[in-house]
């Protein structure tokens, strides 16, 4: 199957879990992958990512929250381009280190403020 303009997609389900009192749990499975124009079946198994929330908001710090897999999942893109390019390039890497901060306050996430930007920063 030929998908023009795509270099990669990939086939996510998600299901929600709360527990009392606390905020929901999210878990995601991935496999799917499609890339270099044709689809990655050496996937043998499901990828799972199960996220938490901090106690500041109602969670239990079991896992990770939702903006610190994105902030780990940009930082990985950007490291990921930039070893990219420079093999491609024929340029060594001897160290490389990548670092994204993000601030979000809670009032203008939970819309208790609104002159406070609900994202995040």
């Amino acid at each position: 199957m030929r998908r023009s303009g795509r270099t990669r997609s990939w086939r996510s389900s998600v299901s929600a879990r709360a527990t009392s009192g606390s905020a929901a749990a999210r878990i995601s499975t991935i496999r799917d992958f499609y890339g270099v124009g044709r689809e990655d079946d050496s996937r043998t198994g499901d990828f799972v990512f199960t996220n938490g929330e901090p106690l500041v908001l109602l969670g239990h710090n079991e896992r990770a929250n939702p903006v610190e897999f994105l902030l780990h999942a940009l930082s990985g893109c950007v490291t990921t381009t930039l070893v990219l390019h420079a093999a491609v390039r024929g340029i060594t890497i001897t160290s490389l280190s990548t670092m994204l901060e993000g601030d979000i306050d809670v009032q203008g996430l939970l819309g208790l403020d609104n002159d406070v930007s609900p994202g995040c920063r």
